[in-house]
């Protein structure tokens, strides 16, 4: 048995339990006060919200809970998640286990305006799949109508956001690793009713773009402290900046940065196969660690964290035909640097930078509904406002000194990666 518990606030708080019997669809139908979503002062008939529990099972055999609210339609709202929402397959039998609660703010944002976020990359690409997590998190939060999109191609990115401005989105949000093709969709976007907002890569684009906001880690700032970094620890030979993206300004702004920064040594530029699996990259960095008609490298530094992983498999599959230790560090991390050996990431794992995933995906989502409110016209806004996350050199040591609140984090982190899956349902 599972112990759902709900938290009920507005002008007066209750909390509801709900029952979840493992295994069984259960449907129940709460009633709440109407005063939950008027004026508690006025004399209304009580009204009924009817609500369901979703239950899905992964491979390993968790257990993973939502609550939906039914609309007035009868359609079915968002899967709305607590922070803590699954059953592990070793839960011990007979012990009642709680999620933590939620908050019910009323109908469900289906029939709302809609609002499109129009990201570049891989959809399998961990930063994306945690920034889409943070996403799903806010729009839930805000009851808002959200539709999240990858495109590999400017191309492709730029049909999107002419579907979303046919299609009537309130407001549309887009990064700029391609303003060749994304910026003229945009002002034609903006031209035919929406408000538009940017993020990511190419703030120094955000105006021509037409954006009223632009959210983004400062690539800048991130490329001069990885420099700074390999400075303070140092490094004295070549650095290879690895490029998974080949048209993306905002990584090569990171290159740029690391190569004015960086005193020990050259700064080289290896593009890898572009929106490749691992099972590609792998071969073109295995290659350049062992080609002997260039520079031996001293240090690699990922753009993102799954380069980072393929970038210390690659030293994994070389390093006994190296004559050197290969450092890396990355922009970035992931968490499936975690199934690498020990020695691997003693060994060669030097330092990462935070890329602001977390503030990015929920902070582009809340801005899409700050514009849509907006008391300014779009007209009169005629420079964006520039929020850049000032990046930080993670300090794993104090992790390793908290191992009981790593695990919590790692498991939030989980429940991100797979709330922002919902996306694609």
């Amino acid at each position: 048995m599972y112990l759902f518990q709900r938290s009920l606030v507005k002008s007066i708080r209750q909390r509801l339990p709900v029952l979840l019997a493992l295994g069984l669809a259960i449907a129940l139908t709460v009633f709440i006060s109407h005063s939950l979503f008027h004026d508690a002062t006025a004399e209304q008939e009580s009204d009924g919200a009817t609500v369901r529990i979703s239950a899905l099972t992964s491979e390993s055999g968790s257990i993973r809970v939502a609550l939906q609210q039914q609309g007035a339609g009868g359609s079915w709202g968002e899967r709305q998640h607590p922070d803590l929402n699954t059953v592990p397959a070793t839960a011990p039998t007979g012990v009642w286990l709680n999620s933590s609660p939620i908050l019910l703010e009323g109908p469900s944002a289906a029939g709302g305006p809609l609002f499109c976020i129009a990201a570049h990359g891989a959809r399998s690409d961990f930063f994306w799949r945690l920034l889409r997590g943070f996403s799903r998190q806010a729009a839930l939060d805000l009851g808002m109508q959200v539709r999240f999109t990858h495109s590999t191609t400017g191309e492709e990115q730029a049909d999107e956001i002419a579907r979303c401005s046919a299609h009537g989105a309130a407001v549309i949000a887009s990064t700029l690793a391609a303003p060749d093709e994304v910026g003229p969709a945009l002002r034609s976007a903006k031209k035919a009713g929406a408000r538009i907002v940017t993020f990511n890569s190419g703030p120094e684009l955000a105006a021509s773009a037409g954006s009223e906001l632009h959210i983004a880690l400062d690539d800048a700032a991130a490329g001069r402290l990885a420099g700074e970094e390999f400075n303070r620890r140092g490094f004295s030979g070549r650095i290879a900046c690895l490029l998974h993206e080949t048209v993306n300004v905002g990584l090569e702004t990171r290159c740029d940065q690391l190569e004015a920064t960086y005193t020990g040594g050259e700064v080289e530029r290896l593009p890898l196969p572009a929106g490749a699996d691992a099972e590609a990259v792998r071969p073109t960095i295995s290659a350049r660690l062992l080609d002997t008609e260039q520079a031996p490298l001293e240090a690699m530094l990922a753009l993102n964290g799954d380069t980072l992983v393929s970038a210390l498999q690659s030293i994994a599959e070389t390093k006994d035909e190296l004559d050197v230790i290969v450092k890396v560090a990355s922009i970035g991390s992931n968490i499936s640097v975690q199934m690498l050996s020990y020695d691997i990431r003693e060994t060669h794992w030097e330092f990462f930078i935070n890329a602001g995933a977390e503030a990015q995906g929920y902070l582009i989502t809340a801005a899409l509904s700050m514009v849509h409110t907006y008391t300014s016209d779009a007209a009169f806004i005629r420079q964006p406002l520039i929020l850049a996350a000032t990046p930080f050199v993670f300090d794993e040591q104090t992790v390793q000194r908290s191992p009981s609140e790593a695990m919590a984090a790692l498991q939030r982190i989980q429940s991100r990666l797979a709330l922002g899956e919902e996306y694609f349902e």
